[in-house]
């Protein structure tokens, strides 16, 4: 990995981290509710656990950059949609 990757990597997990994880899991909840897909459909669509999912909608943790790409376009949203 070259050091702008790196510095890349870490400039898009310091904006992540400046949103509310309680905003971010509420917007990919709401989202998910217009599709009218269950917490396990979502989750199957991305690749991680239904639990994964329920912790992310509660707030109690915040996703990565690369999933929070995945649900993006999981809901037919841009990433930024879900961070605000």
């Amino acid at each position: 990995m070259t050091s702008t990757a790196r510095w890349i990597g870490r400039w898009l997990m310091a904006l992540l981290a400046s949103f509310p994880v309680t905003t971010i899991g509420r917007n990919i909840k709401r989202r998910r509710e217009r599709q009218g897909w269950s917490q396990a459909e979502l989750a199957g669509k991305v690749g991680i656990h239904r639990i994964s999912l329920a912790r992310l909608e509660a707030g109690g943790k915040g996703p990565s950059w690369a999933l929070l790409e995945r649900l993006a376009r999981a809901l037919r949203v841009k990433p930024g949609r879900l961070l605000g």
